[in-house]
C-alpha cells in the first residue's frame, strides 16, 4: 500500500508542481516583456516630447541635448528601432542656444 501511495501519487504531486511552476514562468516571461515594451514606449515618448519643446524653441540647449542622447542610448540598447535615427539627427542640427531677438523684432518687444 505505501509504495502504491509513493509510486502513483507522489508522480502526481510532483506533475502538478511542475505544470504550476511552467505557468509561473510564462506568466514572468509574459510580464517582463510588457515592461521592456512599456520602457521603450517610455523612451520613445520623452525623446519625441523633448524634440517637439525643443523645435518649438528653435534652438536644443546642450542639456537637453546630452538627455536626448541619454535617453536614446537606453532606447537603443533596448532593442528600439531606428525611428528615433530621423529624430536625433534633426534635433543634433538644431542650434545650441536661441538666436537673440533684434530691437525691432516682436519677440523683442514682447520680451
Amino acid at each position: 500500500m505505501q509504495e502504491w501511495i509513493f509510486k502513483y501519487w507522489l508522480e502526481t504531486l510532483f506533475g502538478l508542481l511542475a505544470a504550476a511552476g511552467g505557468f509561473g514562468f510564462r506568466h514572468i516571461v509574459k510580464r517582463e516583456k510588457a515592461m521592456h515594451n512599456a520602457m521603450l514606449a517610455l523612451l520613445r515618448d520623452r525623446i519625441i516630447g523633448t524634440y517637439n519643446h525643443c523645435l518649438d524653441r528653435g534652438a536644443c540647449p546642450i542639456y537637453a541635448l546630452e538627455n536626448l542622447h541619454a535617453l536614446y542610448r537606453e532606447y537603443k540598447a533596448l532593442g528600439g528601432n531606428g525611428a528615433m535615427d530621423d529624430i536625433m539627427a534633426k534635433v543634433e542640427k538644431m542650434p545650441t542656444a536661441q538666436p537673440v531677438p533684434k530691437a525691432g523684432d516682436a519677440a523683442w518687444i514682447a520680451g
